[in-house]
C-alpha cells in the first residue's frame, strides 16, 4: 500500500524496517549508510534547526549543497517542518560564473525564499546574490547543534510538498509546484508500470536538482521502501564505470539515465574490465530522445556482463507530471519504428517504413492515472491501446499527478495549462498505442520550409570522426539574404586547429547526406566552449547567443 504522503511513508519504514538500508551514499571511494531509522532521525534533526529559525509556514527553502548525505535529510527535514524545499545546483569551476549568478539572482527575486542552506564557502556569493531580500543564508554544519524532534508535521495531501525547477534550457527556471498527493499518485502509477517495490535497489549518479534524479532516484524509491545507491555526478563523469561497480557491489536492479550517459559509459569502459550486471531489471533512458544506435551499442558493449536488448528501456517523463508519463514494457525490448524522414520533415506526416527510414524508439504506454493525446493539424488524437497517428503533433497530458501551476508565475501557468491539459512542448506520434518522441517544438529548425529536429542534426554530427562525443549543438538563425532561417552547428573538437577546415567539411557533408540539410555555417571550437545547463543539457539558446557574440567580436 502506498502511503498518502512521503513523510507518512518514511515514518512507517523507520518503524517497520528501521535497520534497512535507505541510502548508500558513495563519495571519494567511501560509502556511508543511512538506514530508514537514521534517515528519519537526521531529517527530524534538520526540522528542529528549521523550527529554530521561526520561518513562516510554507516558506521556500533552497538547498544548495554538494554531493553529501545532508542533501537527503535537509530536504525531508524542511517538509517535516512545514516548509517547501527546492534543490538548486551549486556553482562549479566549469560553469560561466556570471551566467550562473545572474540567472539565480533573477530566480531569487521571483521566489523570495525564506532560507538558503549551503556550505561555508558559498555563503558570501549567495548573500550578494540575495542582496535586498530578507532570506537567511545558513551553513549546513549548523544542523549538528540540534537534537531531533520527536515527530514531524503530517501535511495534507493537497499541501505543496516541494518546488522542482526546470533545467532552464529556454529561459528562466520555472518552479513546478508538486503536492504530496500528486507525488503519491505518481508513485503508485509508476510502481505498477515497472513492478517497482521495496526489493529494488536503485543505483544513480543523477543530481537531485534534476527532476529525474529527485523523483526516480530519491523520493519514489524512498516512498516504496526501496534502497538507493547514490554516486557523485562529477565523480561519475570522470569515471563512468563507478555506476557499473556500484551495481555489481550492491546488486542494483534499476537505474535511470539520459541518452548521452549510455554512450559515455560504453565509450569509456576500461580495457579488460568485467562487471556482473545480471541483477539489473532495467537501465531506463529518460530526459532526452532515445536513440536506436545508443541502445544497440550499450547492449553489445556489455553483453558479456549480462546486458541484453531487453535490459535497456525508455521512459517519457517531466517535472510537471511529477515524473513518468509513459514507460516501455520491461518484459521486451522497446519497439523501434522507422518513418519516412522526408515526409516527416516536409509535411509532418507519419509514413511508416519497414526496412529503412528514420528510426524512433518507443517510450511505451501511459502509466495508470495519466492520459495523453497528440494535437496535430488534423485535430486531437486521444491515446488508446490501438492509437496510430497519421501526423506528428504536440503531446498533451492530463491526470492525477499533473501539477497545478508554476510558483509565482501565473503567465507561464496559463500558457501551459488549458482545460486540464498540459502542453508539454514535445512533438511526437502514436504507433500501435505506443508513444514516439520526435523532439522539442522550440528546438525545431525550419529551414527553407522544411522542419528539422535539432536532436536529429546533432545525432548526425556526433557520428562524425573528430567531433567530441555529445558536444555538438544545432540551431537556426534568420538570414536577411535568403529571407529564411538557416542551419548552424557548433562542435567541439580535440583535434589540432589546422585540421578544423576538413572537419567542418565533413560535418556539412554528413548532415546533408543523412538529412538532406545544407548547413549555412559550421563552427569548430575547443573543448569547454559550449554552454550547458545545470542539469547537463546543452543550451541551444545560450550557445546561439554566444555564437553571435563571438561572430560580432571578430575583426
Amino acid at each position: 500500500m502506498i502511503a498518502s504522503t512521503l513523510l507518512e511513508a518514511l515514518d512507517r519504514h523507520a518503524v517497520e524496517n528501521g535497520d534497512k538500508a535507505c541510502v548508500h551514499f558513495v563519495a571519494q571511494g567511501e560509502t556511508r549508510l543511512q538506514t530508514y531509522a537514521s534517515m528519519r532521525a537526521e531529517a527530524l534533526r534538520a526540522a528542529a534547526m528549521f523550527d529554530d529559525l521561526g520561518l513562516e509556514a510554507g516558506s521556500v527553502v533552497f538547498i544548495v549543497l554538494r554531493h553529501q548525505a545532508e542533501l537527503y535529510s535537509t530536504f525531508l527535514g524542511a517538509m517535516y517542518a512545514g516548509l517547501t524545499p527546492s534543490f538548486l545546483p551549486f556553482p562549479t569551476p566549469k560553469q560561466d560564473a556570471n551566467l550562473y549568478w545572474s540567472s539565480h539572482r533573477e530566480l531569487f527575486r521571483r521566489v523570495e525564499p525564506g532560507l538558503v542552506l549551503t556550505y561555508a564557502e558559498n555563503i558570501a556569493p549567495l548573500c550578494e546574490a540575495l542582496d535586498g531580500l530578507k532570506a537567511e543564508v545558513l551553513d549546513v554544519r549548523r544542523i549538528a547543534d540540534f537534537q531531533p524532534r520527536e515527530a514531524g508535521l503530517n501535511p495534507a495531501a493537497d499541501c505543496v510538498a516541494l518546488l522542482q525547477h526546470s533545467s532552464g534550457t529556454t529561459g528562466l527556471k520555472k518552479g513546478v509546484m508538486l503536492t504530496f498527493g500528486e507525488i503519491a499518485a505518481q508513485t503508485e502509477g509508476y510502481a505498477k508500470a515497472i513492478d517497482f517495490d521495496a526489493n529494488d535497489v536503485v543505483v544513480s549518479w543523477l543530481p537531485l536538482y534534476h527532476d529525474m534524479g529527485l523523483l526516480s532516484s530519491f523520493l519514489i524509491p524512498m516512498a516504496l521502501g526501496a534502497t538507493i545507491v547514490s554516486l557523485d555526478a562529477f565523480e561519475w563523469v570522470s569515471k563512468p564505470a563507478m555506476l557499473l561497480e556500484a551495481i555489481e557491489r550492491h546488486r542494483g536492479t534499476l537505474s535511470w539515465m539520459p541518452n548521452f550517459a549510455f554512450n559515455h559509459i560504453a565509450r569509456l569502459r576500461p580495457s579488460g574490465s568485467s562487471y556482473d550486471l545480471t541483477s539489473m531489471r532495467a537501465f531506463i533512458a529518460c530526459s532526452e530522445p532515445c536513440k536506436e544506435e545508443t541502445f544497440a551499442q550499450f547492449a553489445d558493449r556489455f553483453a558479456d556482463c549480462g546486458v541484453t536488448s531487453r535490459s535497456i528501456q525508455a521512459c517519457y517523463a517531466m517535472a510537471e507530471t511529477v515524473f513518468a508519463v509513459t514507460q516501455s514494457n520491461l518484459d521486451a525490448p522497446p519497439a523501434i519504428r522507422r518513418v519516412d524522414g522526408d515526409e516527416l520533415d516536409r509535411n509532418q506526416r507519419v509514413r511508416l517504413s519497414e526496412a529503412d527510414g528514420r528510426a524512433y524508439v518507443s517510450n511505451g504506454r501511459p502509466i495508470e492515472g495519466l492520459e495523453i493525446a497528440i494535437d496535430s493539424a488534423e485535430g486531437r488524437l486521444l491515446w488508446s491501446p490501438a492509437a496510430n497517428s497519421r501526423a506528428t503533433g504536440d503531446i498533451v497530458v492530463r491526470g492525477v499527478s499533473l501539477f497545478s501551476g508554476y510558483y509565482r508565475n501565473p503567465e507561464a501557468t496559463v500558457e501551459a495549462l488549458s482545460d486540464g491539459w498540459y502542453t508539454t512542448g514535445d512533438v511526437g506520434f502514436f504507433a500501435d498505442g505506443e508513444l514516439y518522441i520526435c523532439g522539442r517544438r522550440k528546438e525545431m529548425l525550419i529551414v527553407h520550409g522544411k522542419n528539422y529536429y535539432a536532436t536529429d542534426i546533432e545525432e548526425a554530427v556526433n557520428r562524425i570522426e573528430g567531433v567530441k562525443p555529445g558536444r555538438a549543438v544545432a540551431f537556426a538563425l534568420y538570414s536577411e539574404r535568403t529571407q529564411s532561417e538557416e542551419g548552424y552547428v557548433v562542435v567541439e573538437s580535440e583535434r589540432l586547429a589546422e585540421t578544423w577546415t576538413a572537419l567542418k567539411r565533413a560535418v556539412k557533408e554528413g548532415v546533408f547526406s543523412q538529412l538532406d540539410l545544407t548547413l549555412q555555417t559550421v563552427l569548430v571550437v575547443e573543448p569547454g566552449w559550449l554552454v550547458k545547463t545545470t542539469s547537463g543539457k546543452i543550451s541551444r539558446k545560450e550557445n546561439a547567443q554566444k555564437y553571435l557574440a563571438a561572430k560580432d567580436a571578430r575583426p
